[in-house]
């Protein structure tokens, strides 16, 4: 009787300790899903109507033609460590370390959003549970000043989903895990099971990662960089699809139809990722994810930003491999100069919805090559996007190619 008393005042205390921990801010905490979408405002706020809102959450549509009809901003994966700086019922506001957003003429640093408080577990109750941190990866921080390269434990990112059939659940590409052991053919990795009472160890088939290997040069990591984005755009069956402020790759999508709600303006593919988180990329999302897996220090979560920060190419430069087409609101990446064939996510107005490779003058009329494009961008040329179609779906009338080269500088 007195060992059950006992037991039961330590659980009773820990709880409290682990409460009071929340009440502090800020606290440090990582994600325990393989996908968490992120707001730009509490869902709490903005549906007076939905009571339930992990519901909210999961109903957000792929796209939406009207941005504040589709709050999602951002997603984050499995391991990912925020920052929590406000408790809000079943939601949390957070900072993420690896990429920020500027407005137009504002060097402000933006970081912060709303996720669901169920999908994180602090790191201080992790230390509660006897897990060591070190089997954590260390985060991706834009601020290098602090991190410490060569203590960082060794790293493996997915390329390609993983399906844990023990815990049933699909990792996202771009995710990271500490490596425990590795062989010819796999590689054991650390990963904390559902309630993140403990690490299990994972196996994961060598042919899916990619190894962080230090001291690669620029040329390296922009071709790791490459390898990445072609695989996404060429799944072996399917495709990934387009949604608004993805940031994650945990399945192909297998039907090409989608539709649109007149009444809201929302895009969406009959039983895709059916009332849970849907994963894609945006354009930017796809650029972002695949250039961290790739090593590249590249911390830009917004086109506004990549242009305030990238180098713009003269006339006397040539558009090389891993460049960026920038236009106002959009983004696309040279897959392939001496072919002019550039990598997007391609929104669904354009008959689209999806991340594909594609020849430039299938996007821009009467545009044969990639250094005709900059031509037309250097003098200020109109440009006619087409769409799938072949149509004239929007003029531009500002355009500009960067380098990627310039994001070392």
């Amino acid at each position: 009787m007195k060992n059950t008393f006992t037991k039961n005042i330590s659980t009773l205390l820990l709880v409290i300790s682990l409460n009071f921990v929340h009440c502090l801010m800020p606290y440090q905490a990582v994600t325990i899903v393989p996908v968490a979408d992120l707001l730009g405002d509490a869902a709490q706020n903005m549906s007076s109507q939905t009571k339930n809102i992990s519901t909210c959450y999961n109903q957000l549509p792929l796209c939406s033609q009207k941005a504040p009809q589709c709050s999602r901003l951002h997603q984050l994966l499995f391991n990912e460590i925020v920052t929590v700086i406000e408790e809000k019922n079943e939601e949390i506001r957070i900072e993420i370390p690896n990429l920020y957003f500027e407005t137009s003429g504002n060097t402000k640093k933006n970081n912060t959003y709303w996720a669901l408080k169920k999908n994180f577990i602090s790191l201080e109750t992790l230390k509660k549970n006897n897990i060591e941190l070190s089997q954590l990866p260390l985060q991706i921080k834009y601020d290098e000043t602090k991190i410490i390269k060569h203590q960082s434990p060794p790293t493996v990112t997915l390329l390609l989903p993983y399906y844990d059939e023990h815990f049933h659940r699909t990792f996202s590409a771009g995710t990271r895990f500490v490596v425990k052991t590795t062989n010819t053919t796999n590689v054991s990795v650390y990963a904390l099971n559902h309630d993140a009472s403990k690490i299990t160890m994972l196996v994961i088939p060598k042919k899916i990662v990619l190894a962080q290997t230090k001291n690669q040069t620029q040329e390296q990591q922009i071709e790791i960089f490459l390898k990445v984005l072609k695989v996404w755009a060429h799944p072996k069956q399917g495709f990934i699809p387009y949604v608004w402020g993805g940031c994650s790759y945990t399945q192909a999508c297998l039907q090409e139809a989608f539709t649109k709600t007149s009444s809201s303006n929302n895009y969406h593919r009959e039983n895709y990722c059916k009332n849970q988180v849907k994963t894609g990329f945006d354009c930017t999302g796809l650029l972002a994810r695949a250039a961290q897996a790739a090593g590249m220090p590249y911390y830009f979560k917004n086109s506004t930003t990549i242009l305030q920060h990238l180098k713009e190419l003269t006339l006397k430069d040539h558009p090389e491999n891993g460049d960026i087409i920038w236009l106002p609101g959009h983004i696309m990446i040279i897959s392939d100069a001496k072919n002019n064939l550039v990598i997007e996510a391609r929104s669904y107005d354009h008959g689209w919805g999806k991340i594909h490779e594609a020849p430039i003058y299938a996007i821009f009329k009467n545009t044969p090559t990639l250094k005709s494009l900059l031509e037309l961008c250097i003098n200020k040329k109109r440009l006619e996007r087409i769409n799938r179609n072949g149509i004239v779906a929007q003029e531009i009338t500002q355009c500009k190619i960067l380098s990627v080269k310039s994001i070392w500088h």
